[in-house]
């Protein structure tokens, strides 16, 4: 049996919704009605997730990083359910993004390297 994985709860400003990043669905944000868990989970417009660390619920939207432009964050408005780019960086985004309360700053980790070697072991 597969089981939906939510990753990263948040609740929304008004208590209504629980947002998270569902696993079985590439990190597809999805949310479901807390006054009536029974009524099912809701896929929100948003595109995929690059990561699933890679969002920020505010009130009215959310930030996040799409999997079909990773260098760029994009902010996507609740209630006419548009997204538009806030800002593009040059290097990688890391893990997790997270906003000031009063929205007036965001704050992300940058990936400056990414190494990866493969060893050969020889009689070891």
């Amino acid at each position: 049996p597969t089981h939906n994985l939510a990753l990263r709860p948040s609740e929304s400003a008004d208590g209504a919704y629980l947002y998270f990043a569902s696993r079985e669905l590439n990190f597809q944000l999805q949310k479901i009605l807390l006054a009536n868990p029974k009524s099912g989970i809701q896929t929100e417009a948003t595109p995929r997730l690059l990561e699933w660390t890679l969002w920020h619920l505010v009130p009215g939207g959310i930030y996040f990083v799409p999997n079909d432009a990773p260098k760029t964050m994009r902010y996507f408005d609740l209630a006419s359910h548009k997204a538009k780019d806030v800002f593009t960086v040059e290097k990688d985004f890391d893990d997790g993004i997270s906003v000031s309360p009063d929205g007036r700053y965001i704050l992300y980790s940058q990936a400056d390297q990414q190494n990866e070697e493969i060893m050969l072991l020889d009689r070891y």
